[in-house]
């Protein structure tokens, strides 16, 4: 599908439908959708988000959850309903853009719930950070006011982002007015991260401006949501020496997509290190 539309240069065929799996035992969300935010809700039952990504966060109580594309979260649901019954599981695409997408609703039965407690909470973040990553970029302009067709066609290059080993790190993501803007779903492989920020408009640069972090208790995770038109900030050390994929979910194919290289440590636990059966270079 993503080979048919680059070779047409167009948007991937729209799906004609969604789907919910799941199993018994504790709720794990997982969106394998491409591009849209989904809803997510039982009827006559309560969430409580405690993890994202494989992370524990504070519990988040709600009535239903918008999980973004590659995310995942642990729910717990609280069986309130006496007696064994079914209840409608319902998910709900959310598209805040031009571009064609399946809008259809898909729905579920859940049965005979079991409700379980967790009270893990997640680490600080990272303080303080190193404000040499990343760099600003060369072109400044009004990211979220600029006109769709400006800065369309960017110059093309093949260039990577070198990290030290043990650095903190801050990126922040600023979405754009260029093109069909929309929320951007951005996942980094080899890492789980704090999200500290995210925010409408553009991001201020002035150091003198204060941005209203979380630096309590961020929740920590591997992809998250830049909102249209909109910033995300996220905080990590970098202690896992490798090549790295910072990408979003769909559009990396079209060139949404950096490479960061965290340099090894020093020692051979905290480097990469070739298998034993490869040979040494004389």
């Amino acid at each position: 599908m993503v080979d048919e539309a680059l070779a047409k240069g167009g948007d991937p065929n729209v799906s004609d439908a969604y789907t919910i799996n799941g199993r018994t035992g504790f709720p794990n969300g997982c969106s394998d959708v491409m591009d849209e935010e989904m809803f997510f809700g039982v009827a006559e039952h309560n969430l409580t988000v405690v993890a994202q990504d494989g992370a524990y966060i504070k519990p988040i109580p709600t009535s239903y959850i918008m999980i973004t594309p590659g995310q995942t979260m642990d729910v717990l649901i609280t069986a309130n309903h006496t007696g064994r019954g079914s209840y409608y599981m319902v998910a709900r695409p959310f598209f805040d853009s031009r571009a064609p997408f399946d809008r259809y609703n898909a729905s579920a039965i859940l049965s005979n719930l079991n409700a379980s407690h967790d009270d893990n909470a997640p680490a600080s973040a990272p303080l303080p950070f190193d404000d040499d990553f990343p760099a600003f970029p060369p072109v400044p302009f009004d990211y979220t006011g600029v006109s769709p067709d400006k800065y369309l066609l960017p110059s093309q290059g093949t260039k990577v982002r070198m990290i030290e080993y043990g650095k903190k790190v801050e990126i922040v993501f600023q979405g754009t007015n260029i093109g069909n803007a929309e929320n951007h779903p951005m996942h980094l492989h080899g890492y789980s991260f704090y999200l500290v920020g995210t925010g409408c408009g553009n991001f201020f640069t002035d150091p003198n401006y204060h941005h209203d972090y979380n630096l309590i208790d961020p929740p920590k995770v591997n992809t998250i949501r830049v909102p249209k038109n909109g910033w995300t900030a996220i905080r990590f050390v970098a202690d896992n020496p490798g090549n790295l994929s910072l990408s979003q979910n769909l559009h990396a194919s079209w060139g949404m997509d950096i490479v960061l290289i965290v340099k090894n440590g020093p020692n051979d636990t905290t480097s990469i290190r070739p298998p034993p059966s490869v040979p040494r270079c004389t």
